[in-house]
């Protein structure tokens, strides 16, 4: 990087920097990190242009990229602001296709990750999906509260695009909320609110069809995840423990009971 860059906090799996005098923010793949996600994020970012800081320029190994830096302000966490930018991820990005159980096992494991443990509980959730069709999306993959921007000028705003990638198209829409809910409390099981919103966000954003099936896509979300940081991230941290944990929750209580969606 030219000089007169300053580093700060690391986005996952990069190193940031920012150059003032140009209003440039440069991503650099961290070295200890087994898998560079930046070719995933640039292909994912040139679909959902509008709704992310203009990439400016991308070294030619794909090692490293610089964005533009955007004024605004962060949105506090909000099922409303939630279904804004569903809503805009629909229009610019989702394009949903089907695939069966095989094929959505071997594109979230990358043919290579092993569960352990979960493996028969993946099998089931597969085994029991009504016609074994799918839906799959190039999805943003870290859409938490954080990584809404609001730009005076462009509205909503997603940043940290490093974990997108492709998997059931709901996952932004669960992601969100329980990240909410987990960020809060870390240690007791997951509320029937969280069930609750994420059953309301479903149906309001048009995946009404998939609202009825949380027994199966809370769990499939979970393994999802715990895929992603298992696959990126070299070494055990909270993070992969609390999954597991919801995982296993998860799979003891298949009847999630819902307060207001019956």
């Amino acid at each position: 990087m030219q000089p007169g860059w300053i580093r700060f906090p690391t986005d996952g799996t990069r190193l940031q920097v920012f150059d003032p005098s140009t209003g440039r923010i440069g991503k650099v793949h961290k070295n200890d990190m087994p898998y560079n996600t930046i070719p995933l994020e640039i292909k994912a970012r040139s679909r959902a242009s509008a709704l992310a800081p203009a990439i400016l320029e991308v070294a030619s190994d794909q090692q490293a990229f610089s964005e533009e830096w955007m004024s605004g302000y962060n949105l506090h966490y909000s099922l409303d602001y939630l279904l804004k930018v569903i809503g805009k991820l629909r229009t610019h990005m989702y394009a949903v296709d089907y695939v069966d159980a095989v094929e959505y096992r071997n594109l979230i494991t990358g043919g290579n990750i092993n569960l352990g443990k979960w493996e028969p509980l993946l099998t089931r959730l597969l085994n029991e999906w009504p016609g074994k069709s799918l839906p799959l999306s190039q999805v943003h993959g870290d859409l938490v509260a954080a990584n809404l921007w609001y730009h005076p000028v462009r509205g909503i705003v997603l940043l940290d695009w490093e974990y997108s990638r492709r998997c059931l198209v709901t996952q932004d829409c669960w992601f969100y909320i329980y990240h909410h809910y987990r960020s809060r409390d870390r240690e007791n099981p997951l509320p029937n609110n969280f069930f609750n919103d994420f059953h309301d966000v479903l149906r309001r954003s048009g995946f009404g069809g998939l609202a009825d099936r949380l027994s199966s896509i809370h769990p499939l979300h979970l393994i999802e995840r715990l895929i992603l940081l298992k696959a990126i991230t070299p070494f055990e941290h909270f993070s992969l423990q609390m999954l597991e944990k919801d995982i296993l929750e998860a799979s003891r209580d298949r009847r999630i009971m819902l307060e207001d969606a019956t």
